[in-house]
């Protein structure tokens, strides 16, 4: 049963009421609406009553459009036609595999660990000033030795692999504080888990980094059971880079 109805103008004001004077849950656009008034659109607060968010959007603008370069407007100022409704965000499936060895101690040898890792996702990205976007990630990376062996390590710390692991399939990707395809590509540190008995198999992958703008962004890629196949056990930190190809409004964007 319908108890109250609202009907809103471009930015949000609310122009007509039937029923309770104000919407005490979901505001304009469906978004959750606040005590004060205000409405949480994800990754920040947007004020209705002056059509701007509170805060600076943390995504660069695109010089190829010119309005996603007020980083406190909402929906390039064009809310008839645009929405940002979820703040920040990036998801989409993939396919990768990987191997991982942990550094092995037999009859006196010594036997370096060693991990190599690549995955491509298709992400479809939105929110911020950048639009409704998709590309494809391609991400990976390898290393043969720990810093503290004479191995082959690629620049940086913090390289190491423990237990053993190899395995594939499929995996999905998600992130939270990305606007933009181009904005998963950089350098990352990334943490591994992986248990696999066949199909009974599964991963994590939690990677950290600075993309290509200096901006922080946090990427999770999750196989779940039945979706790969895989046998082992490893728990692995290593240094990644990931490239994308994607398309924004304006043309076709490559980054690495």
């Amino acid at each position: 049963m319908v108890t109250s109805s609202f009907r809103y103008r471009a930015y949000g004001q609310t122009a007509q009421t039937n029923g309770s004077s104000i919407p005490t849950y979901l505001g304009y656009a469906g978004q959750l609406v606040d005590l004060s008034g205000l409405l949480y659109m994800r990754a920040r607060w947007y004020d209705a009553a002056t059509g701007r968010f509170l805060s600076r959007d943390p995504a660069i603008g695109d010089p190829r459009i010119p309005a996603s370069l007020n980083g406190d407007s909402y929906a390039h100022l064009n809310p008839a036609t645009n929405i940002d409704p979820t703040g920040l965000w990036c998801f989409g499936p993939g396919i990768g595999g990987s191997v991982a060895a942990g550094k092995i101690e037999l009859f006196g040898f010594s036997f370096a660990g060693g991990s190599a890792r690549a995955s491509l996702s298709f992400a479809v990205c939105g929110g911020g000033s950048a639009g409704l976007n998709a590309g494809f990630v391609g991400s990976g990376g390898a290393f043969l030795g720990t810093p503290n062996d004479q191995g082959i390590v690629p620049e940086g710390a913090g390289n190491v692999s423990s237990g053993g692991y190899v395995g594939g399939g499929f995996s999905g990707l998600g992130s939270l504080n990305a606007t933009r395809v181009s904005d998963l590509s950089g350098k990352f540190g990334s943490q591994i888990l992986e248990l696999g008995i066949g199909d009974l198999n599964g991963s994590v992958d939690f990677s950290h980094g600075k993309n290509n703008a200096g901006e922080d962004v946090d990427v999770i890629t999750v196989s779940p059971p039945f979706a790969s196949l895989g046998i082992g056990a490893a728990f692995t930190q290593m240094n990644t880079t990931a490239i994308t190809f994607s398309y924004e409004a304006g043309g076709f964007v490559f980054s690495q």
